[in-house]
Formats: C-alpha cells, sequence, structure tokens
C-alpha cells in the first residue's frame, strides 16, 4: 500500500472528540487491524484530543488540533498537534505508580498517557516552532 494520509483540523471542543475517534476507527480498517487494535488505537486517540483540551487548552473551545493519520502498509502513524502549553516531557514516559491490576485503587485521573504509553507501539513528542506534536504509531503485526 501507498502512504496515505488524512489531515483533520478541529476546534478544541470535546463534542468533536467521538466524531475523530469514529473517523481513525474507519482508517484502521482499511489496514485491517484487528478489532481489539482499533479500539486501542482510537482509544489512544481520544485520550490525547482529550489531554490536548484540558491541558494544552485549559478547556477552551476555541482553539484549532490537527490530526493526521499517515498509513502505510505495515502501520499507522498519528500526529497530534496544538499550539497551547507545552507538556512536560518527563510525564510521557514516566512510570506510573499504581498496580493497573489492582482495580479498586485505580487512580480515578491521569490514566490517558499510561493507556497511549501501554497499547501503541511507540510514542514520541516535539516541539517545532509553535506547534506541540504528539506522534503515536501502531504496528500492523
Amino acid at each position: 500500500m501507498k502512504e496515505r494520509s488524512i489531515k483533520i483540523i478541529i476546534n478544541s471542543d470535546p463534542a468533536n472528540v467521538p466524531f475523530v475517534g469514529n473517523a481513525i476507527n474507519k482508517f484502521c480498517l482499511l489496514l485491517s487491524f484487528s478489532e481489539k487494535v482499533i479500539y486501542q488505537i482510537e482509544l489512544s486517540v481520544v485520550e490525547a484530543l482529550n489531554n490536548c483540551i484540558k491541558h494544552a487548552y485549559s478547556n477552551n473551545l476555541d482553539s484549532e488540533i490537527e490530526i493526521e493519520f499517515v498509513m502505510y502498509s505495515d502501520k499507522i502513524k498519528i500526529y497530534i498537534s496544538d499550539k497551547g502549553k507545552s507538556i512536560n516531557k518527563e510525564k510521557l514516559k514516566s512510570d506510573f505508580n499504581f498496580d493497573p491490576d489492582d482495580i479498586p485503587n485505580l487512580p480515578e485521573r491521569g490514566m490517558g498517557l499510561f493507556i497511549i504509553n501501554k497499547v501503541m507501539d511507540e510514542v514520541t513528542y516535539k516541539k517545532e516552532d509553535d506547534k506541540n506534536i504528539l506522534i503515536m504509531t501502531k504496528m500492523r503485526s
């Protein structure tokens, strides 16, 4: 498959997040990911978007988030860009201090980065000009 990409730009309104989740679900079908992996990718995108809205833009509904899906024959790369507050790079890869098997004592908040790092094959972050860019990669098995 030749590389294909699709770019979506949304306002930072939480009401837009399900539409992007649905779009990534459909794009992943093109790569024949399993249903479980499609769910994991969709969940990661939704978590990343919610983090942009909440942390980068402090819940401002009128800021812009750009999502680019790049489909390769063996993987999908998802770029999520915003112009809000930068993430502390240490938080991106930090060890999470909880036992994911201890369900009753799981934290009620702050699980987004844990989920993203757990289910995606590669997660990187970079600052480019005035943009924060989160890059998530999932390989096709």
